[in-house]
């Protein structure tokens, strides 16, 4: 189970702290700042992936970004493939 805090510095970042538990155990709690366009990112993503939490979005964001690494350390490569099917090899930033 995941807790969400959020709040706007005098800045006008979003801070937002997150507290999970599983199985009763604390895990460990992240506290980001980020400017307002990222939270607008964040917010828009838990409501494409329809996410219970914000927490949710950054967890398969760090899983899916761990594995894009995973395969380029491997020498694999990823590719778009657009509406006319030509390829595009998608740069990773590892």
């Amino acid at each position: 189970m995941a807790s969400l805090s959020t709040r706007e510095d005098r800045c006008g970042r979003w801070v937002f702290s997150i507290s999970e538990f599983v199985m009763n155990k604390a895990t460990k709690r992240v506290q980001m700042e980020m400017p307002e366009a990222a939270f607008e990112r964040l917010a828009w993503l838990k409501d494409k992936t329809e996410a219970a939490s914000y927490a949710e979005v950054t967890k398969n964001a760090y899983r899916l970004y761990a594995k894009l690494i995973t395969l380029a350390e491997s020498g694999e490569e990823l590719y778009r493939k657009d509406a006319n099917g030509n390829l595009t090899r998608l740069e990773l930033f590892v």
